[in-house]
């Protein structure tokens, strides 16, 4: 399949490529942005953790849950995302279409940087200073990592990024000496990197449930197809791992739940780009375009570029009871994906509980494609590919009969409008802008390019450069979700609009100075003008009309009696100001009924005057001149890429609707209310010419015979533009803009509103070490805080007034948790070199280094204030709180929270966890050490909580190990103020699941408690007697086991099982109560003490619809209708 297009010379392009000493030194084309990265499909499973984006994004967000699953201590809920700012045009959406993701699983997905980590045989530590003083040493680590980079194996200048979501937590990390090193999560999750070949991970949270990654060869592979034109001068990644997907979750206690996987592989186009290479010189070996008038050379590349996929997609959840069935759809733009249809949940037998099903709309556009896109795309598939896509528009929700009950609707902003994917019709950002061009290199930074960066001299080969307008449109509104229609029959409805910046502009006071001459005279009347002055340089517009006053013109008008002349004069100087039409004296003449219309530049200080001359009785001259008075510098609202949530209006059937709107202004507090500025919130990013490049090189040329001959050195600059940007446009945690204030008014009238502060911290650009030409480079992790609320006020317009009523703060900060900065080296060749020269910096000169350090860093909430408004006719009073957190070093979880009041109380709540207890030696049966092993960190071992730093109280859990690997709590201890602690409560034993046998007060009773469905739900609980009684009576710890084992028993096997609870004499004293149930529905029936037996029948959908008593009789009764539904 081709799928590249040389526009002017492929054998010329390739000739450069093997120039020798002398000839022309070739661009390396392969260095165009190349790192490896997931698939679409696998891509769109780690933006789930981004839905619960903020406000300050300006985004839209949707969550749907499908089912609610427990299995033991594993809590599964399946659900649906929607998130967007605009619906980028080569955006290929996962299995569920355009802008929406799932949570169905966990994702850890990888960016190659440099050479694979798994090869990377060395990682040299070179210093700047070693480069930058152009040692030998320094020579060699850049051909080394060079050659890694040829050979995707070998020395190693970057680390790969590895970025894991699973249900909610997502973060970074990277592989450092074999372990992993987390960059940026807020919770003590750990990371364990179980081989090499391929990597395989666990990630064990907080609490001890450990996901495992890959395990079942649940692993993506991606490589680059080796037919990309833009990638030919180095060998091609071998097929890598991309993306490991979640093999099966682990609680502490035993509980398990597997992930199950088809496999599927498919090409996909990833990029297309456009290249341009220039130089201000032609050497030996350049054979095409060549100018010989500029003395320069030109050459010029366009493709599009393949990734093949062999990736994974979920079939199947299982655990115990219940097992869920993804069915799936072929899709018709990446062909071999898959598009999710329904979502099927089973209970015991097999018998279907629940089923969700998917609807989705086929949009084909229409749009021509662009030729020279076109033309590097020949098969005919691949053009309809990139013309398809799907919206998801319907999702039902049925029951066990399978007809649907709960039904929700979706509509998207004309989504056949968008264009093909690697339309030129993009901004900047990838959204679409509805204006294009011919070429995909963006015009305004390309014509910038030409001028500026080459000094001009470049520009006669800008007919060469095929561009188009990437600038921001209105269009990026098409694609997005802008209705939801839920199961009450109610909607939702969104408005957009386009995402501004507030900036500066000088805006000109149009100011007029005009005169009417007449000429009375039956011969000559020389005129002069008031004094003509402007206050500052600038071209005006000189109107000048001649005509006559005396009626009709008696004679023919040839200008031989009745004419004007008039020149322009500079009196400050003493000159003729030249003016076009001027003739060679410098005076401009007009018959009548002629006009003279003209932009003249004046200057400033300067003096000007009109002098003419009017010739023949009745000859009038009227002259207006148009100027500026003043510059004003005003702030304007500029269109920015992407859109912005404007309005959401919530609709029932029988209330009023709920409009929310929202205002991105800056405010600023003023006592006891906000005052609202003109000026928009919005950061946004450094754009930068990241489009065009230069290096320099020089070359020698031969010389003549002889042995003084020497060869004389001459310099090339070399110029790259390409369509696109080397700078991540993205630099707040992956968006193009971030708003400091969002205010939502909360009614239709705005009189209500809640008013949100944002922090704004931006990732930083990267630092050149050495060379000119600048290629893609990643940023550094740093905007930890980025996108935080910072402040909440609440409150309503009064009198003309945002009046706050209350006022929330958060304040934050974080810490690095690696002793060590990792640095990274992005080290690009611009040209191959030639030849090796005695001048070291000669040998530097293919070379370009950035350095882009890497951090290990968590960051915290340190305090949150409460501030109530209380106004009181003319006065405000205050009533406020703040409370402090304090976190454990290691384990990076809250250990203490202090509350003080206005009226200076403080109350204070001390946690001490397992880390804390062995870090103060209160662990002597290392119980704590092997719960920190498990990496099970959350449980609080001890609470105390003060008043004013005087103890009232204290509660100390501990713990002990029933079972190998199992933690639980032995008994609970009590301290109320300095009195001696008590202990309050025993828990007498465990199953090896980690569920209760037996617990009692100090000196109270013990309760029995039996387990049943795989032990995941009570079925007895015992009163008044001893474990090991209970124990006898229903045939020993065996039988126990066994029978709580028992997946799927029915509501006889477990009320026959229970019966001699309620018969053996030895349990006479014993309150005995039971339970049944039908799994992933509810409990079934509940016996009390007296054995009167309640009973609970639901309905197909999992409803409770009545209750029966111990006789049969319906006591309750439950129907379910949605608002608007008959009843």
């Amino acid at each position: 399949m081709k799928k590249n297009l040389m526009l002017f010379s492929l054998c010329c392009w390739f000739a450069l490529l093997t120039s020798e000493r002398g000839a022309a030194q070739s661009f390396d084309v392969f260095n165009a942005e190349k790192r490896l990265t997931p698939s679409p499909t696998a891509a769109s499973l780690g933006s789930y953790g981004g839905m619960n984006v903020k406000k300050s994004t300006g985004g839209i967000g949707k969550s749907i849950p499908l089912f609610q699953l427990q299995q033991g201590a594993i809590s599964y809920a399946p659900t649906l995302e929607y998130f967007s700012t605009g619906t980028r045009v080569n955006d290929w959406g996962g299995q569920l279409g355009i802008g929406w993701t799932d949570s169905f699983t966990g994702v850890i997905q990888r960016t190659v940087r440099g050479v694979p980590d798994e090869y990377a045989s060395q990682r040299g530590a070179v210093t700047p200073d070693r480069l930058t003083g152009y040692t030998q040493e320094g020579l060699d680590y850049l051909e080394e990592v060079y050659v890694g980079l040829e050979n995707s194996a070998g020395h190693d200048s970057e680390y790969d990024v590895f970025s894991f979501n699973v249900f909610g937590q997502s973060g970074d990390f990277i592989i450092k000496d074999g372990e992993a090193l987390l960059l940026n999560h807020q919770q003590g999750v750990s990371i364990e990197v179980l081989s090499t070949f391929p990597y395989t991970f666990t990630l064990t949270n907080s609490d001890g449930t450990k996901y495992s990654f890959g395990i079942n060869s649940d692993i993506e592979y991606t490589q680059y197809d080796n037919d990309n034109a833009c990638d030919d001068g180095a060998n091609p990644n071998p097929s890598l791992p991309t993306a490991w997907f979640l093999s099966k979750v682990e609680s502490p206690y035993n509980d398990v739940v597997h992930f199950t996987y088809n496999t599927v592989s498919y090409s996909y186009m990833y990029d297309y780009n456009e290249f341009y290479d220039m130089k201000n010189g032609i050497e030996a070996g350049d054979g095409f375009l060549n100018d010989n008038s500029h003395y320069t050379y030109f050459a010029s590349m366009n493709c599009s570029r393949y990734k093949v996929t062999t990736t994974k997609y979920l079939v199947a959840v299982t655990g115990l009871g219940f097992s869920l069935a993804f069915n799936y759809d072929d899709r018709q733009d990446l062909y071999g994906a898959k598009l999710l249809k329904t979502v099927s949940l089973y209970g015991s037998g097999g018998l279907l509980k629940k089923q969700a099903s998917l609807g989705y709309d086929k949009v084909v556009s229409t749009k021509a494609m662009e030729p020279q896109l076109a033309a590097t795309i020949s098969a005919s598939e691949d053009l309809g590919t990139l013309k398809t896509r799907y919206f998801l528009t319907s999702l039902e929700i049925g029951g066990s009969d399978g007809l649907p009950v709960q039904k929700y609707g979706f509509s998207y902003i004309s989504p056949e409008e968008l264009p093909h994917r690697f339309s030129f019709s993009q901004d900047l950002v990838g959204y679409y802008n509805a204006k294009g061009g011919q070429g995909f290199t963006p015009a305004k930074e390309a014509d910038y390019f030409l001028q500026y960066e080459s000094g001009g001299s470049l520009l006669h080969w800008k007919s060469y450069v095929k561009t188009s307008d990437r600038t921001p449109g209105a269009a990026s509104r098409f694609g997005m979700l802008n209705e939801v229609v839920y199961p009450t029959g109610g909607t939702e409805s969104i408005v957009y609009e386009q995402n501004t910046y507030t900036t500066t502009k000088e805006v000109l006071e149009p100011a007029t100075q005009e005169e009417f001459f007449v000429n009375n005279n039956p011969n000559l009347t020389e005129i002069t003008s008031e004094a003509i002055r402007v206050p500052y340089g600038q071209e005006v517009r000189l109107s000048v009309y001649t005509g006559y006053a005396n009626g009709e013109y008696p004679y023919d008008n040839d200008g031989s009696l009745h004419r004007v002349e008039f020149q322009l004069w500079d009196v400050t100087n003493n000159r003729v100001v030249w003016i076009p039409g001027n003739n060679s004296s410098g005076i401009v003449t007009r018959k009548l009924y002629e006009q003279y219309i003209e932009s003249i530049s004046l200057s400033p200080d300067t003096d000007y005057e009109l002098r003419a001359s009017l010739y023949g009785e009745g000859t009038t001259l009227e002259y207006i001149l148009n100027y500026s008075s003043e510059v004003r510098q005003v702030l304007v609202d500029e269109p920015y890429y992407g859109q912005r949530v404007k309005q959401v209006t919530t609709n029932s059937l029988y209330s009023p609707p709920i409009v929310k709107a929202y205002s991105y202004k800056s405010f600023d507090q003023v006592e006891h209310n906000l005052v609202y500025s003109e000026k928009t919130s919005s950061h946004i990013s450094n754009e930068r010419s990241g489009f065009g490049s230069y290096y320099y090189t020089e070359i020698y040329e031969p010389c003549g015979q002889g042995s003084d001959c020497l060869p004389s050195p001459r310099i090339i600059k070399r110029y790259r533009l390409s369509s696109k940007s080397r700078f991540d446009i993205s630099p707040y945690g992956g968006f193009h803009i971030i708003y400091s204030c969002v205010t939502e008014f909360q009614d239709q009238g705005s009189t209500s509103f809640i008013a949100s502060e944002y922090t704004v911290e931006s990732n930083e650009a990267t630092t050149r070490i050495i060379g000119d030409f600048t290629p893609s480079v990643p940023m550094t992790n740093i905007g930890w805080t980025n996108g935080l609320e910072s402040k909440r006020y609440h409150g309503s317009l009064t009198d003309g007034e945002y009046s706050i009523a209350k006022e929330q703060a958060w304040f934050y900060s974080g810490w690095i948790t690696s002793p060590q900065t990792i640095n990274n080296y992005v080290v690009h060749r611009a040209f191959k070199p030639s030849a090796t020269y005695n001048d070291m910096e000669m040998n530097y000169a293919p070379y370009t280094v950035y350095l882009y350090p890497l951090y290990s860093r968590w960051y915290q909430l340190t305090s949150v204030s409460e501030k109530h408004y209380f106004a009181d006719g003319q006065t405000t009073s205050t009533v406020s709180s703040t409370t402090s957190y304090s976190y454990n070093e290691k384990d990076k979880l809250l250990a203490e929270e202090e509350t003080t009041s206005s009226r200076g109380e403080s109350l204070t709540k001390r946690l001490r966890r397992p880390r804390y207890m062995i870090d103060a030696g209160l662990d002597p049966q290392g119980v704590y050490q092997a719960m920190v092993g498990k990496n099970m960190l959350t449980p609080v071992v001890e609470e105390i909580h003060l008043n004013n730093n005087r103890q009232l109280s204290l509660t100390r859990t501990n713990y002990y190990s029933p079972h190998t690997g199992i933690y639980a709590p032995a008994y609970v201890e009590t301290q109320v103020e300095q009195h001696p602690a008590e202990i309050r409560f025993r828990y007498h034993g465990y199953d090896e699941q980690g569920n209760v046998l037996s617990a009692s007060a100090a000196d109270g009773p013990t309760t029995c408690y039996v387990w049943g469905y795989g032990g995941q739900k009570l079925i007895a609980k015992v009163d008044n007697i001893p474990y090991a009684t209970l124990a006898s009576v229903l045939g020993g710890e065996a039988s126990i086991r066994a029978f709580r084992d028992r997946l799927h028993p029915t509501d006889a096997e477990v009320e026959s099982f229970l019966a001699p609870l309620r018969t053996a004499t030895s349990l006479a004293e014993a309150m005995v109560t039971t339970f049944t149930y039908d799994p992933l529905v509810g409990m079934s029936s509940a016996a009390d003490p007296n054995n009167v037996r309640t009973y609970f029948i639901y309905d197909s959908f999992g409803r409770l619809a009545h209750i029966k008593d111990n006789a049969g009789n319906i006591t309750n009764m439950y129907d379910y209708h949605y608002q608007g539904e008959g009843i």
